[in-house]
């Protein structure tokens, strides 16, 4: 049986996670501004229960339940929250699995249930409604199980098991609501097993609370990226007006008690009174500015619980180094020379002061980067790592009464984000004059896929591929085949990209493999505006010469070598008269390699067998490619050390947004990105550190993008 390939061990992880997660739930208007309850959410209220008390120590029978399928639904005003009174009959699901000695017994069973939930008032008609619910009452019995000859459930206030929670509604762009609704629910489950069953001589009487679920805490969409106009010299003025200012962390440490912090969102913003003059000791301009420094304090430890938002008015002055006005890509060394401000006034602060700045001894170099849009805008990518001081002293009866301190500390502040500009893996090939395209298709990215090598390679240890089947050349094309339609023969070239692990770690080499090629397809229609058939990779094989660290190297795949590669082509034709390619093929393959004398692979030799998808163009599902489908995921540098910036392509009703870092066993590393966040390319960093901040080893690194639209996973090198 043939070992699970790491990308497999991922898509697994991700299924799993997906599986555990909260579910977005979307529903309709119910035509007064608000929606009927319960929600009818598509996944239920999720959450879990057990049985434990009359079951032998050490036993439990745990369950996922899910609370679903509502009808007879009913409401009228009133109940225990000055509400509204919801009655409902619905099913509980169960699927559960026994442990202890009862290991090995899993059921999935529907108990039907009837109930009645109550909830506070709410606006309808408002874009946000939050409100108190409870459970009221909740009670079902299974009759005629094997299993279970006694088995009900009882929940709710009314039967002496408080089961509050909260719903809150949020209006949608599209007019329906987002749902985020959820029950402390406390259950009782009283069980009698039934004679012959696993379950015989067993009965007793459960009680727990656990939350249910339904829906999820809906983020509106974040945009950071920063359009700003030509200011009419052919680049932008400085500092740049971007919508969110920069983005920054502070933080007071010194003067609190140990343990105990305020923590700091900055943002620099609403800049004023700028005066551009030429000079400055980066040799190209000084940017004298006012400005606003917004700050919502939180604290932590002694001081949890304190929160202010304050506004400190400051003056500042940064330098640039020379950039080319008119250049579409516009780079740039910068530096923060000094920033000041005093916030006067304030009942918990009575002396603040905040200095950053190379001219007060707190260094904070910087970099710009203004890039050309099709419009004739300019993409913002402008940071500083600014070196800052904060002086405090706590006012007479304020929770900071007696305290005083100075605290200085970095930190990096961001204005805008990196621009990439859209990735388009379109093939859209002429009519070769017959209603239909040449087939195999010359598309300019080739057929893109991935291989490895593992077998022969020390344990942990893989040499990774990325691999592109291209450069198709000496063309021959016959009627006939195992499809029923066409052979075509042909050579090509096999680029490879490989990056090693583990033992390998920083083997990096370039190689391309000329191969021998046939293929064969199944009948098509010419002039069909859709031309969709099936195609088989028959054989590739090739073989590579005088390589200084593979002695031998041959790849061959194909029905014909005993390896099925299965495909399908859809060519769709568009207004221009051209066809758009959706291409692939599922190539199993064999590598066959020897290390040579003197190389790193001296002395290995394998031979490894695995499957994986080649994909030539993308699926066409409008009158154009729709790139908001394609799941994008880049980083660069690759390989990296320390930072990689990861650039990741957000489409339009995306869902939860989750990009996370695994190593190549499949164990999570680190989550970049959760939540929602508007569509388009957007750019996270990743510094080699796991979830709390410890630096990882080197290596390579899975990072996987998931949405409810797909999911790509991309290998990223960390090199030391």
């Amino acid at each position: 049986m043939r070992t699970p390939t790491p990308l497999i061990l991922i898509c697994a992880l991700l299924a799993l996670a997906v599986s555990a997660a909260a579910t977005p739930c979307t529903t309709v208007d119910n035509g007064t501004g608000t929606v009927d309850l319960p929600p009818i959410c598509q996944n239920g209220f999720e959450g879990t229960m057990q049985i434990i008390d009359g079951l032998p120590p050490g036993t439990d029978i745990q369950i996922d339940a899910v609370l679903t399928d509502f009808y007879n639904m009913s409401w009228f005003p009133g109940g225990v929250l000055g509400g509204e009174v919801h009655t409902f009959e619905a099913t509980l699901l169960w699927q559960l699995s026994g442990t202890g000695d009862l290991t090995g017994f899993e059921r999935s069973i529907s108990i039907p249930v009837s109930g009645a939930m109550h909830s506070g008032p709410r606006q309808s008609g408002d874009p946000v409604q939050t409100f108190e619910q409870t459970m009221f009452t909740l009670q079902g019995q299974l009759y005629g199980d094997p299993d279970f000859c006694e088995l009900i459930v009882t929940i709710g206030d009314a039967n002496g098991l408080p089961s509050p929670g909260s719903c809150t509604l949020t209006e949608l762009p599209s007019g329906d609501f987002a749902v985020d609704s959820f029950f402390d629910i406390t259950y009782r489950i009283d069980f009698e097993g039934c004679p012959g069953s696993q379950l015989q001589d067993y009965a007793g009487s459960t009680t727990d609370t656990k939350r249910f679920q339904a829906g999820e805490e809906y983020f509106a969409p974040i945009d950071h990226n920063c359009l700003l106009p030509d200011n009419g010299t052919g680049t932008i003025t400085l500092p740049p007006e971007c919508p969110d200012g920069y983005v920054g962390h502070m933080q007071i440490v010194d003067g609190l008690p140990p343990g105990s912090t305020l923590e700091i969102d900055a943002v620099l913003a609403d800049f004023s009174n700028i005066v551009e003059t030429i000079g400055g000791s980066l040799g190209g301009m000084t940017h004298h500015f006012d400005a606003n420094l917004h700050w919502h304090v939180v604290g932590t430890g002694d001081y949890l619980g304190f929160e202010r938002n304050l506004v400190i008015q400051v003056g500042g002055e940064m330098e640039s180094a020379p950039r080319n006005p008119g250049d579409p890509v516009q780079s740039f060394e910068q530096k923060l020379v000094y920033l000041q401000g005093v916030h006067y006034g304030d009942p918990d602060f009575c002396t603040l002061t905040v200095v950053c700045g190379n001219d007060a001894g707190l260094p904070s170099p910087g970099h710009t980067t203004i890039e050309e849009v099709p419009s004739g805008d300019y993409a913002v990518d402008s940071f500083f790592d600014v070196t800052y001081e904060i002086e405090f002293e706590g006012c007479p009866g304020s929770p900071l009464e007696d305290l005083a301190g100075t605290t200085t500390a970095t930190d990096r502040f961001q204005a805008g984000e990196p621009y990439f500009p859209s990735v388009d893996h379109s093939c859209i090939l002429p009519d070769n004059g017959f209603g239909t395209v040449d087939m195999p298709p010359d598309c300019p990215d080739g057929y893109e896929g991935t291989m490895m090598i593992v077998d022969g390679l020390p344990p942990g240890t893989t040499i990774e591929i990325d691999a592109v089947l291209t450069d198709f050349t000496n063309v021959v094309r016959s009627a006939g085949g195992t499809l029923g339609g066409e052979i075509q023969v042909f050579d090509a070239n096999l680029h490879w990209v490989m990056n090693g692990t583990g033992d390998f770690t920083g083997f990096v080499r370039n190689i391309v493999v000329p191969v021998a090629c046939e293929v064969h397809t199944g009948p098509r229609n010419p002039g069909d505006p859709v031309q969709t058939f099936d195609q088989t990779l028959f054989r590739l094989q090739g073989q590579l010469y005088g390589d200084p660290d593979f002695c031998e190297l041959i790849v061959t795949a194909g029905v014909g070598f005993g390896l099925p590669s299965p495909g399908q082509t859809t060519l769709t034709e568009l207004p221009s008269g051209d066809f758009a390619v959706d291409s692939f093929f599922d190539i199993t393959y064999q590598i066959n390699f020897e290390g040579c004398p003197g190389s790193a692979l001296e002395g290995m030799i394998g031979s490894t067998i695995d499957t994986r998808r080649f994909q030539a163009g993308e699926p066409y599902t409008t009158g154009v490619p729709d790139l908001g489908d394609v799941l994008m995921l880049n980083n660069h540098p690759n390989p990296f050390n320390p930072l990689t910036t990861i650039a990741y392509e957000v489409p339009a009703n995306a869902g939860v947004v989750s990009l996370d870092v695994y190593d190549l066993s499949g164990r999570h590393v680190r989550t970049l990105v959760h939540g929602r966040v508007a569509p388009g390319v957007r750019t996270v960093n990743w510094a080699g550190q796991d979830d709390a901040g410890r630096r990882v080893a080197a290596g390579v690194y899975l990072c996987a993008l998931r949405t409810n639209q797909g999911l790509s996973v991309r290998k990223m090198a960390l090199i030391k």
